[in-house]
């Protein structure tokens, strides 16, 4: 599963609490999970942090995945205006 379609799903999941799924998904290949939702910006773990799941957040800060979703220099929201 490409890296897009992979972080999509990871935060289809988070957003219905899915641990399960959460779980399978991130064993088979925890790599390429930065995607960003692109209405707002947010990531994994803005997601898990909103739904109050601090295990979630901490296994995705192990995995590499940035809290912070903007690149230096970028308004959040940018995502909209391109």
């Amino acid at each position: 599963m490409d890296p897009q379609t992979r972080g999509r799903k990871l935060l289809d999941y988070i957003l219905d609490g899915n641990e399960e799924a959460i779980k399978e998904l991130l064993a088979v290949d925890p790599g390429g999970i930065d995607f960003k939702a692109e209405t707002r910006g947010d990531n994994a773990i803005h997601l898990a942090a909103r739904r109050g799941n601090v295990s979630l957040i901490r296994k995705l800060y192990r995995l590499g995945v940035k809290a912070q979703s903007k690149e230096p220099g970028e308004e959040h929201g940018d995502a909209l205006r391109s």
